[in-house]
C-alpha cells in the first residue's frame, strides 16, 4: 500500500560538488567544508565520487628586480604585488569559463572559503553549469556567502531538480513542507523516497496525517502516514515514535494495540521525550498493573523535565501507594509543582491537602485559593466545592449570589453533586426549563 520508491541510481548528484550541509540557523560559525546534504539519511545515498578539482591558474611569470637603491626596490616589490592580484582577480572574474568558475569553486570551499565561492557559483550557474544550481540554492537557503533569499534558493532548487538531482527534489520537499503545501510535499517525498533521512519521513508521515482530514479516501491518507512513521520511527526518530504509538493507542490508521503503543512510546522515552515518558507510564498503569513500579520511574523522570500531567500522575500513585510506597508529603509535593504550572486536577486535589491537612499543614485559606484557581480553569469537582464553601460560608463570608454561577457551570459539566444541590435550592422555580432538563440528565447520577 505504500508508495513505490524511485530508482536509487537514477538521480544521483553530479559528482563534482558536495552538497551544502544542513545548518543550525542560530550558528554563528559556518562548517568548514560543504558535507553530503543528506549525510543523516537511512539508508544513506550511495556515494558521490571525489571531487574533482582543478586549481586556479595565477600569474606565474615574477617581475625583474634590479639592483638598485633600497627605495626604488620596496617600489617595484609593491608595484608587483598590486598588478599581480588586480591580474589574478582580472582572470578570475573576466577570464573563467562557467566550468572553470566552477572548479575554482570547489578549491575556495576546499580550503574553507565558503563565502569566496558564492560568486563564482553565481557566475557557473548563471553560465549553465548545471552542477552550480543545488549549492548555489544552498546558499542563499541558508545565507551561505550571501542574505538567506527562500524564493531564490527554490528557483535553483527547482533548476537542480529539472536537471535530474534527487537532493533537490528533498530540498524543495522540505520547502513545501514548511509553508505547509502538503500535497507538493508528499508528492516530492514519494519520489525521494530511497534518499530520506528519518526527519524527512516523519515530514512526509505529518503530510499525509494533516491532510487526511480534507482527502477524498482520509484512512488510504493515515495508513501513509503510519507507514512513514513507522519508517521513521525505525531509525530512532523520537516525535515520529510518539505520534506512531498514539495511533497504535487510538486505533487510527492501523490496529488498535496498547502493546504496540507501549513499544512505540518506549522509543521515545528512551531518548528523554517527557511527553512519551509520561504516556508510557500511563499505558503501563492502565493496561499492565505488575508493571506500576514502572510506571512509577516514568512518571518521575517526566516530571523531573517540568510534565505537569505526569507529576500529577505520579502524585496520585504516591497518594493511594500505587507502584510505590504511599507518602502524602511526596504527594503535597508534586501537587505543587502541577499546580504551579496550572493544572486543573493538580490545583483542585492540592486544595483538598491544605483542607484536610494530608501531607500538608492545614490552612482552609491555601484550599479556597486553589479551589477557585481549580474552578476558574473549567474543573467541575473544583467549581462545586468553591460554591459550596461560599454557599455555607466555609471559611469566607457566605453569598449565596457568588455560588450560584458556579454551581450551574459544574451542573452543566453533568456534575451530579451540583446539579443536587441547585434542586435543593428550588432554583428550578426561578428557571424551571434550564434547571428541569440539567436535573433529568442527573438521575442516574449517584449521591455524593
Amino acid at each position: 500500500m505504500h508508495p513505490t520508491p524511485t530508482e536509487p541510481d537514477a538521480d544521483l548528484p553530479p559528482p563534482q560538488f558536495r552538497p551544502l550541509p544542513r545548518v543550525d540557523e542560530s550558528a554563528t560559525d559556518l562548517p568548514p567544508e560543504f558535507a553530503a546534504a543528506a549525510d543523516t539519511a537511512a539508508p544513506p545515498p550511495a556515494p558521490t565520487l571525489p571531487v574533482a578539482v582543478k586549481a586556479p591558474s595565477s600569474i606565474s611569470a615574477a617581475p625583474t628586480v634590479r639592483r638598485h637603491g633600497a627605495g626604488r626596490i620596496v617600489r617595484s616589490l609593491f608595484c608587483a604585488a598590486i598588478i599581480s592580484a588586480v591580474g589574478s582577480a582580472w582572470f578570475y572574474w573576466h577570464g573563467q569559463s562557467p566550468q572553470e568558475s566552477y572548479d575554482a569553486a570547489i578549491q575556495l570551499v576546499n580550503q574553507g572559503n565558503l563565502a569566496g565561492a558564492f560568486p563564482l557559483l553565481q557566475e557557473a550557474a548563471a553560465g549553465g553549469v548545471a552542477a552550480a544550481y543545488m549549492p548555489l540554492g544552498q546558499c542563499f537557503a541558508q545565507g551561505v556567502g550571501t542574505t538567506t533569499n527562500a524564493p531564490v534558493a527554490r528557483t535553483w532548487y527547482t533548476k537542480a531538480e529539472q536537471a535530474g538531482v534527487v537532493a533537490a527534489t528533498v530540498a524543495l520537499a522540505d520547502m513545501d513542507f514548511a509553508e505547509q503545501e502538503y500535497p507538493a510535499a508528499i508528492t516530492r517525498y514519494r519520489k525521494a523516497e530511497l534518499h530520506l533521512n528519518s526527519q524527512q519521513c516523519y515530514q512526509c508521515a505529518e503530510a499525509y496525517h494533516r491532510s487526511a482530514p480534507n482527502a477524498a479516501d482520509p484512512a488510504d491518507f493515515m495508513q501513509q502516514a503510519i507507514y512513514y512513521y513507522s519508517k521513521a520511527a525505525e531509525q530512532g526518530h523520537a516525535a515520529a515514535a510518539m505520534s506512531l504509538g498514539t495511533c497504535c493507542y487510538k486505533g487510527v490508521g492501523c490496529p488498535q494495540s496498547v502493546g504496540a503503543a507501549i513499544k512505540w512510546f518506549t522509543v521515545a522515552a528512551e531518548q528523554g521525550d517527557a511527553e512519551a515518558q509520561f504516556r508510557l507510564a500511563w499505558c503501563l498503569l492502565e493496561s499492565a498493573p505488575e508493571q506500576a513500579a514502572t510506571a512509577v520511574q516514568w512518571l518521575a523522570r517526566a516530571a523531573e523535565q517540568g510534565n505537569a500531567a505526569a507529576a500529577y500522575d505520579l502524585a496520585v500513585c504516591y497518594l493511594n501507594g500505587n507502584g510505590t510506597a504511599a507518602s502524602p508529603e511526596l504527594a503535597a509535593h508534586y501537587l505543587q509543582q502541577a499546580a504551579a504550572q496550572e493544572h486543573p486536577a493538580a490545583m483542585r486535589r492540592l486544595a483538598f491537602c491544605y483542607r484536610d491537612a494530608t501531607g500538608l499543614p492545614r490552612d482552609i485559606q491555601q484550599a479556597l485559593h486553589y479551589f477557585a484557581k481549580a474552578a476558574a480553569a473549567g474543573d467541575a469537582e473544583a467549581q462545586f466545592n468553591y460554591a459550596w464553601s461560599l454557599h455555607h460560608g466555609y471559611g469566607v463570608q457566605k453569598n449565596l449570589q457568588a455560588a450560584l454561577p458556579l454551581y450551574l457551570k459544574a451542573a452543566t459539566q453533568q456534575y451530579a453533586p451540583a446539579q443536587d444541590a441547585l434542586h435543593a435550592l428550588y432554583l428550578y422555580k426561578l428557571m424551571p426549563d434550564f434547571v428541569q432538563n440539567l436535573l433529568q440528565k442527573s438521575q442516574n447520577y449517584p449521591k455524593m
